[in-house]
C-alpha cells in the first residue's frame, strides 16, 4: 500500500532509480521490481503503486515467498497502465500552451528528440523551441542529454499522454495536426544528409496520413537499402514491406527485391516457417520481382533453401 510509505516519498521527484528499485522490492521480487522501472523508469513512486495495483487486479501478479512476482507469460505486464499515463497528464496541468503544444510534438518525434527535427517540423525558430524546452525541464519534464540537440522526457508515460492528446482529434479522428508534424519530421530527418537518420525519417513518413503515402514509400526504400547494407535484415525487411504495401507496381518491385534480399539473409533463421509465409506477400507483384535477375535467383535459392524436396 502507497499509505505504507514515509510521508513525503510518495510524490518524491529527486529518487534515483536505485531509491525506486528498494521500494519496489519490499513488494515485489527483484527480478520484477528491476522490469518495472526498466520499463518505464523515472515514474515518481506512487504512480509504481498504482502500476503493481494494476497488475493485481488484472491477476498478473503470483506470490514468490515474502514477495510478488509478474507471472510468466502475462501478456501487458510491462505496458504502462492508463490510469499511470493519465497521473502524468494531470501533472501538466497550468503549464503555457505554447510549451505544452511544443512538448505534443516533442512526444511525436519520440521519448528522445531531435530540436533540430522538432524546430524544422514545427516551424519555430531554435531559439524560440529551446525557450519552451527550458520551460519543460524546469518542470521536470524533459532533460537535456549530452549528444548535441538531443532531449529526452524524462518518463514515458508523460511522452505517451501527450501523444495520445495529438493522435487523435475530439471526435476521435486522426488529427490532421499528427500527421503534418509526422510529415515535418520525416522531411526534416530525410534532409539531414546522414543514412543514419533515414530509419528515423521512414517511421515518421509512415505515420504522415494518406497524402504522404507516396514519398514515405520512396523513404522507407532509401531507408530499407540502408538497413540491409549495415546487415539490419529484419528492419530491411520491414521496410521494404511497407513499400510493397504501398508502392505502385514499379516501387514494389524495387522493394521487393530489398525484401527477397533481407529474407535470404534471414533464412536460416530458426522461425523458417514465419519466412516462408512472408514470401507469400510478394503474390502481386511476383511477376515484377521475377523479372530482374536478382529477384529471380533469390527466390529460387529462398525455395531451395526451405522446401529442399519441393526443388
Amino acid at each position: 500500500d502507497e499509505n505504507d510509505l514515509p510521508v513525503g516519498e510518495r510524490v518524491r521527484t529527486d529518487w534515483q532509480d536505485t531509491d525506486r528499485l528498494a521500494a519496489l522490492e519490499s513488494v515485489l521480487s527483484p527480478p520484477s521490481a528491476r522490469s518495472l522501472v526498466q520499463a518505464s523508469p523515472g515514474l515518481v513512486i506512487g504512480s509504481y503503486v498504482a502500476w503493481v495495483q494494476h497488475l493485481w487486479h488484472r491477476e498478473s501478479l503470483e506470490e514468490d515467498g515474502s514477495r510478488l512476482s509478474i507471472a510468466p507469460g502475462a501478456a501487458g505486464a510491462l505496458e504502462v497502465p492508463r490510469s499511470v499515463v493519465e497521473a502524468a497528464g494531470k501533472s501538466l496541468e497550468g503549464i503555457e500552451p505554447e510549451v505544452f503544444e511544443a512538448l505534443q510534438a516533442a512526444a511525436v518525434d519520440g521519448t528522445r528528440f531531435h530540436i533540430a527535427a522538432i524546430a524544422g517540423a514545427t516551424g519555430l525558430p531554435m531559439f524560440d523551441l529551446l525557450r519552451r524546452l527550458e520551460t519543460a525541464e524546469r518542470w521536470g519534464i524533459v532533460e537535456d542529454l549530452p549528444e548535441d540537440e538531443i532531449f529526452a522526457f524524462k518518463t514515458t508515460p508523460m511522452r505517451e499522454y501527450l501523444a495520445a492528446t495529438l493522435r487523435h482529434d475530439q471526435k476521435g479522428s486522426y488529427s490532421q495536426r499528427y500527421a503534418t508534424w509526422n510529415r515535418g519530421l520525416a522531411e526534416a530527418y530525410a534532409g539531414f544528409g546522414d543514412h543514419s537518420f533515414l530509419a528515423e525519417a521512414a517511421l515518421h513518413a509512415r505515420e504522415a496520413g494518406k497524402t504522404y503515402r507516396a514519398k514515405a514509400v520512396e523513404i522507407c526504400i532509401a531507408a530499407a537499402e540502408f538497413a540491409r547494407s549495415r546487415g539490419q535484415w529484419e528492419e530491411a525487411a520491414e521496410l521494404a514491406a511497407f513499400a510493397i504495401d504501398h508502392g505502385g507496381t514499379e516501387k514494389a518491385a524495387v522493394a521487393g527485391t530489398i525484401y527477397l534480399k533481407s529474407l535470404w539473409l534471414l533464412r536460416r533463421d530458426p522461425a523458417q516457417e514465419q519466412i516462408a509465409a512472408r514470401i507469400g506477400r510478394l503474390r502481386p507483384i511476383v511477376a515484377e520481382v521475377a523479372a530482374s535477375d536478382d529477384g529471380a535467383f533469390l527466390a529460387c535459392e529462398i525455395v531451395r533453401t526451405l522446401w529442399p524436396s519441393a526443388w
